[in-house]
């Protein structure tokens, strides 16, 4: 399970729903669940269902994340804790962030070299905050 603890915006699991399809049709784990800690989007209790429901024994939460802080830690903990209280015969952990493994470190790479053609940021338009929201 790839949970992501961002914000509210819709959409925002679309990157995390890709790399679990990769992840499915490209390595062989056959179940490979997204999911968003906070409202709005798939919620972990559904993403848990679905691992349960489609036969898992062993469910690894993998934060989408370079890095988790306390708060961030507690609310993610506290929420597997409940959720995994009544699965019975599934073992349930909670792996490491992806921190800054060589290959995030050779993608960061790339995304610089690409960033050579992007135009100064003085010369686009920026959509502020409240425009976004306002738009919800």
């Amino acid at each position: 399970m790839i949970v992501g603890l961002g914000d509210c915006v819709p959409g925002n699991t679309e990157q995390i729903d890709l790399l679990a399809q990769r992840l499915r049709e490209r390595y062989g784990h056959p179940i490979v669940e997204a999911c968003a800690v906070m409202p709005r989007g798939p919620r972990l209790s559904g993403a848990f269902a679905k691992c349960v429901s489609r036969g898992a024994k062993r469910i690894l939460v993998v934060p989408y994340a370079f890095e988790l802080d306390t708060d961030d830690f507690s609310v993610l903990a506290e929420a597997v804790h409940e959720l995994s209280r009544n699965l019975y015969g599934v073992k349930v952990f909670i792996g490491k962030p992806l921190g800054s493994d060589e290959s995030l470190v050779r993608l960061v790479d790339q995304r610089v070299r690409e960033s050579k053609e992007l135009p100064d940021i003085r010369e686009l338009s920026v959509v502020k905050e409240q425009e976004c929201r306002n738009a919800l």
